[in-house]
Parts: structure tokens; C-alpha cells; sequence
């Protein structure tokens, strides 16, 4: 297994950096992007990383995870400024965080049919969505309570979630699903990850 980060935090806001997870050795270096890269998110089967970046329009990328080529556009998503969160097991849906007024949204990106459509829209914000393992599901952070909180709600193909089911009582925040779906974990205002 190996972690990545990208944007600036290295001086070279075009470059994906990977290191192994049990060493902390990096592993490489993937460049080629031309703009900052504002979030990325592994494929599945860990070969490839979904990259967006910070230019307008933002433009969905793809990158092989071992360093061969560049990076391949997929095609510029009709959503605001946007960050790739999440890739569904399967490989084909992407969930992408956007910023807008009044707040933030969260789009799916279908990478089959090069398209997207509003998940969760609403007047309240909603970011940091994750698939389950299985793709059943989605976790994401909300503050339709007036703080942020976790919800979870079923997955169904690209359908607009309609039936969230909150899973925090005194806020959280950045959800993540364990390795077999059964834990969910997110951070609380104090910084502690819980369960």
C-alpha cells in the first residue's frame, strides 16, 4: 500500500508524490501536471490516480500510480472548482467536492459516460464524501444541523441522495470507511479520530 499527496506542499505544485505506507520511503514522483493540483484519489485496484487541479475549468486527469507517461485528461467536468474525494469500487463513479454559494456540494462524475451530476446539493454544505468499500454507500460530512456532522446514505447509481442518516450527535467531520466496511471513522472537533 502506499499514501500520496499532491499541490504545493512540495515547492512543485504539478507533481503527485507516493510513498510506501509501512516505510514512509517515497516512492516516486509522478509529474507532468501543468496546474496545481487541488486533491487526488486512488482507482480501486490502485494502478491509476484521479487528479483534479486548481485552474478553471477544472479538468479531470488520470495518471498511472508506477510512473509510466504523463498524465491523460479524461474530460473537464461541468461542476465548479472541484476536488476528486472518492472512487467507487468498480472504478467508474468518482465523487468530486465543489465549492460554490452558497456553499459546498458534492458532484458524481460518471467516468464511463464522461459526465456529471449534482449528488448532494442543497443550501447547507456537504463535502469530504467517500465510497464504502462496497460501494453501497456514501459518508460524508454536513452542517445542514448548523455544525458538522456525519451522515451516511445508500448509493444508487448517480441519483440524488434522499435519505441520509446522520451517524454523529455532537459534530465530526471527514469520514472514512475501514478496510471492510463495517467501521466508520471521522474526526471530532478536537481533533480525535472516533468510531
Amino acid at each position: 500500500k502506499c499514501i500520496a499527496s499532491a499541490g504545493a506542499t512540495f515547492g512543485n505544485s504539478g507533481e503527485v508524490r507516493l510513498w510506501d505506507a509501512g516505510t514512509g520511503a517515497e516512492l516516486r514522483v509522478l509529474k507532468g501536471h501543468s496546474e496545481t493540483i487541488s486533491a487526488l484519489a486512488f482507482h480501486p485496484d490502485d494502478t491509476r490516480i484521479a487528479t483534479m487541479h486548481l485552474a478553471r475549468p477544472p479538468v479531470l486527469m488520470t495518471c498511472d500510480a508506477g510512473g509510466a507517461g504523463g498524465p491523460v485528461e479524461l474530460f473537464v467536468p461541468e461542476t465548479p472548482f472541484g476536488f476528486a474525494s472518492s472512487c467507487s469500487p468498480d472504478g467508474r463513479y468518482l465523487l468530486l467536492g465543489t465549492q460554490s454559494e452558497p456553499g459546498a456540494d458534492v458532484y458524481l462524475a460518471d467516468l464511463e459516460q464522461r459526465s456529471t451530476r449534482p449528488l448532494l446539493y442543497a443550501a447547507c454544505a456537504e463535502r469530504a464524501a467517500v465510497f464504502s468499500p462496497d460501494g453501497k454507500y456514501i459518508a460524508y460530512t454536513s452542517d445542514e444541523s448548523g455544525r458538522p456532522e456525519v451522515y451516511i446514505a445508500p448509493f444508487r447509481s448517480g441519483a440524488p441522495v434522499s435519505d441520509s442518516l446522520r451517524v454523529t450527535k455532537s459534530s465530526g467531520a471527514n469520514p472514512y470507511w475501514s478496510a471492510d466496511g463495517r467501521t466508520l471513522r471521522y474526526v471530532d472537533p478536537g481533533g480525535r479520530v472516533m468510531s
